[in-house]
């Protein structure tokens, strides 16, 4: 019997985004005016000295070269499940948080855990083209939801309502939104964790950009008030 397996990494996910962004920097004349570039997530400068010094001393540290905790270091996870209570006034212990290496890998993990090849995933259009590349990579049908320019880019619960089929597993929100900027108000992320919970799927709530809300929005929702939050939410943070 001959088995053929086939590395998901060689699937067709399109031309990536941003070397094609970087070719339009680097082929523009300056005409305008000077470019700006608003990327983030890329700092221009270097990290602090104090910051440097503590990564040399980890480095030198035997402990750094061995395997870690598997959900990540007890004490990082239990300052975040500390700052998501306090944040989110609720009761979030260390044993609900798990560390990855960044949030694309945090993404990855849930689309493993909550889906496989042929199933469905709805994610709100314009998508961050990284959400996209996985769920393809992975065998998972992207099912677009378009959100409409004139309102605000903020996806409506309805539509989503119609888009669910017997293959979708979960409904992806990311608020404040990349690349729109969009802000979902609580409201409408309420009706999406409803909706979740009467068709039994997963809302995967990433709020990597939640520290960048406008002044006096500290608390972008109320779904850790709910009990069952367990039962349906999957919430990322970066």
């Amino acid at each position: 019997m001959t088995a053929l397996v086939l590395n998901p990494l060689l699937l067709d996910t399109g031309s990536p985004p941003i070397p094609e962004a970087k070719a339009w920097l680097a082929a523009y004349d300056g005409r305008h005016g000077a470019a700006i570039d608003l990327s983030q997530a890329a700092p221009g400068g270097a990290p602090p000295p104090a910051l440097l010094a503590r990564a040399a001393e980890a480095a030198g540290s035997a402990d750094s070269a061995r395997y870690g905790p598997i959900q990540g270091n007890a004490g990082l996870r239990a300052a975040l499940a500390a700052d998501m209570a306090d944040v989110y006034g609720a009761a979030i212990g260390p044993g609900e948080v798990a560390i990855t290496a960044g949030c694309n890998q945090a993404f990855v993990a849930a689309m493993m855990a909550l889906a496989k090849a042929g199933d469905a995933v709805i994610v709100p259009t314009p998508w961050y083209f990284n959400h996209q590349m996985t769920l393809q990579m992975l065998g998972i049908r992207c099912t677009p939801l378009p959100c409409a320019p004139g309102a605000g880019f903020v996806p409506d619960p309805a539509e989503a309502r119609r888009l669910i089929d017997g293959a979708t597993r979960a409904i992806v929100l990311v608020s404040p939104n990349n690349p729109t900027g969009a802000v979902y108000p609580p409201a409408v992320i309420a009706a999406f964790a409803r909706l979740a919970q009467e068709a039994g799927i997963a809302l995967v709530l990433d709020e990597t950009y939640r520290d960048f809300m406008p002044e006096g929005g500290r608390r972008p929702h109320e779904l850790f008030a709910d009990p069952a939050w367990r039962e349906t939410l999957v919430h990322l943070y970066s």
